[in-house]
C-alpha cells in the first residue's frame, strides 16, 4: 500500500500541502499553548508531558520541521459518529476552518 502522494497523482500535490498545513497549525498551536502552560498543551493538544516541555523552548524551525511529515501528525479527539450526529455544522467542515486559519496566519 502506497502512502506517499506524488505530483503525478491527481490532487496529490494539493493533498500533500493540506497535510503540511494541518501539521503546521497543530504544532504552532501546541507550541503557543505550551508556552502558556505545558499542562494546557497536554490537555488541549494531546501532547505528552515530555513533548509539552520540549515545545516551551523549542526553536521555531524545529517545530516547523514536524510539519514536513508525509502524514498528519495528530489524531482526531472525537469519534466520527460524534462529528456527524452531534457536532455543529461548522465542525463538520473543519477542513475549511483550518484552511482559513492558515490563511490568516500567512501559512502557504
Amino acid at each position: 500500500m502506497q502512502t506517499e502522494l506524488n505530483a503525478a497523482v491527481p490532487g496529490g500535490a494539493h493533498l500533500r500541502e493540506t497535510v503540511r498545513t494541518c501539521n503546521r497549525l497543530y504544532w504552532m498551536g501546541a507550541r503557543e499553548a505550551a508556552q502558556v502552560s505545558p499542562q494546557y498543551a497536554e490537555t488541549v493538544f494531546g501532547v505528552t508531558p515530555d513533548t509539552a516541555e520540549w515545545l516551551v523552548s523549542a526553536p521555531l524551525e524545529a517545530v516547523l520541521d514536524l510539519a514536513e511529515a508525509p502524514v498528519v501528525t495528530f489524531r482526531m479527539a472525537v469519534t466520527p459518529s460524534a462529528v456527524h450526529n452531534r457536532a455543529p455544522r461548522e465542525l463538520r467542515h473543519l477542513h475549511m476552518a483550518l484552511g482559513a486559519a492558515g490563511a490568516r496566519r500567512g501559512l502557504p
